[in-house]
């Protein structure tokens, strides 16, 4: 394509529209072959390395472990709604009276 004075891109001659061409056909065209590489190729490898060893590393919790999760997340619960029960409760009337 042609710059124009202006620096920006004249349009190509006779409407043909400039196609960038895809990866796939890169790679079968061998030209690719180390674009597919570093752009997909060692990213995914990589990733699932890293997602291996953090799996590795990761265990089960045990039954106490699993006793206090479930505890704390019962009285999360419970705390959020007796907020939600007073919130309710004060608000109804309190919008009886505005509307009224």
């Amino acid at each position: 394509m042609a710059r124009t004075m202006s620096g920006c891109q004249a349009s190509p001659p006779h409407g043909a529209a400039y196609r960038a061409p895809s990866l796939a056909a890169m790679a079968a065209s061998g030209k690719g072959s180390d674009v597919v590489d570093t752009k997909i190729v060692e990213p995914l490898v990589k990733f699932f390395k890293e997602a291996y060893g953090f799996v590795d590393k990761c265990q089960k919790p045990n039954f106490a472990e699993m006793r206090q999760i479930s505890t704390v997340v019962a009285v999360g619960f419970g705390i959020m709604g007796v907020i939600g029960f007073f919130v309710k409760l004060f608000a109804m009337p309190l919008n009886q009276v505005l509307m009224s």
